[in-house]
């Protein structure tokens, strides 16, 4: 008699099917922003993210207040509605900079990055130092990890846990 599936087999079954649905359009997006050149890639981003400023009232309103708790009354509503647009096209841009990255183009992509401070972190690890070193999010922060493992350093990331269970198959690609 055939054994019956537990829920246990099914939704292994299922966030196994949804991890390769994820994993399949992060390739998807490295080919087609490959494809479209830096230029169009960047402004695919920034369309994306107008999309999310129009439809994304939670996300909008989310970035409306806390740019009210940053500057109080320093910022009129119509200033805070258009910061958070502005916010929303250089987080699309910066995904989609992420992806062409990510592509063939990747070491002269990378090597257009200049890194602050890269003595400070040598010194440390020739005096048999670890390092702890934070980012800020500015700017497209997701790259500079690749571009540090690129020169040859041994790094770790640390994020937060990730709502969805296909989510971290982006900082573990």
């Amino acid at each position: 008699m055939p054994k019956k599936n537990s829920d246990s087999d099914s939704n292994a079954i299922f966030d196994k099917t949804v991890a390769l649905v994820y994993l399949s359009g992060i390739y998807m997006m490295i080919f087609t922003t490959n494809l479209m050149g830096l230029t169009n890639t960047l402004r695919l981003g920034k369309f994306s993210g107008n999309i999310l400023y129009y439809f994304s009232n939670r996300t909008r309103s989310k970035i409306v207040h806390n740019l009210g708790l940053a500057y109080g009354s320093m910022l009129t509503p119509k200033e805070k509605n258009l910061l958070s647009k502005k916010v929303l096209q250089n987080l699309g841009k910066n995904w989609a900079e992420g992806f062409f990255c990510s592509g063939p183009l990747k070491k002269r992509s990378l090597g257009k990055i200049s890194i602050e401070g890269i003595g400070n972190l040598d010194t440390a690890l020739n005096e048999g130092k670890g390092v702890i070193a934070v980012s800020a999010h500015i700017g497209n922060y997701a790259l500079i990890g690749t571009k540090l493992a690129m020169l040859g350093y041994n790094l770790v990331t640390v994020v937060r846990d990730l709502k969805t269970k296909a989510g971290p198959i982006t900082y573990n690609k």
